[in-house]
């Protein structure tokens, strides 16, 4: 009996100019939601609700950041 062999050949076109962008700007987001953060720890001496929101919203950035690394 004789075996068959199957060979699957991938093409893989990765474009690295658009991903480096793409990790650029949510580094941006990332550091700018860091200084809104920190205004509003000194501006309001507790923690609020924009607050929170600017730290989920932190965490799914840098969440995806790390997936696209």
């Amino acid at each position: 009996m004789a075996e068959t062999t199957e060979t699957l050949i991938l093409d893989i076109q990765f474009d690295s100019a658009q991903a480096i962008k793409e990790a650029t700007d949510l580094k941006n987001k990332i550091a700018e939601l860091k200084v809104e953060n920190k205004a509003l720890l000194e501006s309001e001496g507790k923690v609020t609700d924009a607050y929170v929101k600017n730290e989920i919203q932190i965490r799914a950035l840098s969440k995806e950041l790390n997936a696209n690394q």
